[in-house]
């Protein structure tokens, strides 16, 4: 039988990883969660996050002259960010990390 630790345990993992919550590392420590259309739509309404996808696809492509775009999603938290991934001109699948309010570069790899 299983002791009390080991159930709480996985009580709390099956809360923290529950299915359909998609979790995303925040560059800066920390988990973060991806925003569904609805909630991006609302943090866009409430001011906590400041710029557009098409925006953020516009800087993170800047960084990259001749990429091709292949997706981004935007998540959640403390500080919310875009994550925007892409497929540079030699092949090289890239992510550039912007600040969601400013749209300033965080992070490219």
């Amino acid at each position: 039988m299983p002791s009390k630790t080991a159930i709480l345990a996985i009580a709390l993992c099956g809360a923290i990883f529950a299915p359909g919550a998609a979790l995303a590392q925040n560059p800066f420590g920390g988990l973060q969660q991806n925003y569904n259309a609805e909630q991006a739509r609302d943090a866009r309404e409430s001011g906590d996050v400041r710029i557009t996808a098409q925006m953020a696809r516009m800087i993170a492509e800047s960084q990259y002259p001749g990429a091709e775009y292949l997706d981004l999603f935007l998540s959640g938290g403390d500080k919310p960010i875009y994550t925007v991934r892409l497929k540079t001109a030699d092949g090289r699948r890239v992510e550039v990390v912007l600040d969601a309010q400013t749209g300033a570069v965080l992070r490219r790899s």
